[in-house]
Formats: C-alpha cells, sequence, structure tokens
C-alpha cells in the first residue's frame, strides 16, 4: 500500500482537532497563538519495505507550543499533551484513528521552539506511521 503524505498530514490534523482548546494546523503555520500544534512534512518515505511494493513508512513530526515562557501554567499544560492517555494527550488522539496500517507516537522531545514569528514553550512529537 502506498502512503499519500497529504493525506496522512490531514487524517492526523483531524485527529488532534479532537483535543478541545488546541489550535491545530496540518502543515507549518507562517503565525499561530498558543496553544497550537502542527504536523510538519516529513524528512523522508521509505518506499516498498515489503516484496511487490508494499508497505512504506515515515516519521512525522507534530509541533506543540503552549506557551511564550516557560513557569507552572506551560509546564502542566505540556505535562498533559505529553500524557499517554487523556483528554489532552496527542498519543491518544493520533493513535485513536485510522491511518494506513499502522500510525503510532513513538516519542516526545521538550525545549523552545522557534515556530513562525516567535519562540515557544512546547515539545515535538515522532510519529511513526506505515501502509
Amino acid at each position: 500500500m502506498a502512503i499519500d503524505v497529504g493525506t496522512v498530514m490531514d487524517s492526523l490534523g483531524a485527529r488532534l482537532a479532537t483535543i478541545p482548546g488546541l489550535n491545530v494546523f496540518d502543515y507549518p503555520p507562517k503565525s499561530a497563538q498558543p496553544p497550537f500544534a502542527f504536523l510538519d512534512v516529513p524528512d523522508a518515505l521509505d518506499f516498498d519495505l515489503t516484496y511487490g511494493r508494499g508497505q512504506d513508512r515515515m516519521t512525522l513530526q507534530i509541533w506543540v507550543a503552549v506557551s511564550s515562557q516557560v513557569d507552572r501554567e506551560a509546564r502542566d499544560a505540556i505535562a498533559a499533551y505529553a500524557a499517554g492517555s487523556g483528554a489532552q494527550s496527542i498519543k491518544a488522539a493520533v493513535e485513536a484513528g485510522t491511518v494506513g496500517t499502522s500510525v503510532r507516537v513513538t516519542r516526545v522531545e521538550f525545549d523552545n521552539l522557534a515556530v513562525a514569528s516567535g519562540t515557544y514553550f512546547g515539545a515535538v512529537f515522532s510519529v511513526d506511521v506505515q501502509a
């Protein structure tokens, strides 16, 4: 089965949009107001992982920004998005949908993120997609 990058990004964006209060973009935005999340275009797409034009695979990144400063409120907000389950969980929202044959949030890294028109405290989630 072939992966269509745009379709996958749209599908994951729709899953993220189920998280209450999170401004979601299924592409890198020119500007945004926290809390926001966006899907970045993958660095690579691996073809033919199985015989006969079989499985494709890619890793997407979901960037989540919660505040322009790090304080207790920002820490608590990013912790909710990084939780393995719950209404605010990026992992739970992404993995609840069907995209390809497999979609899995595999990692999250916390940092100050240079995004669009500013620098924000947040996290980058890695999502493994196979189809």
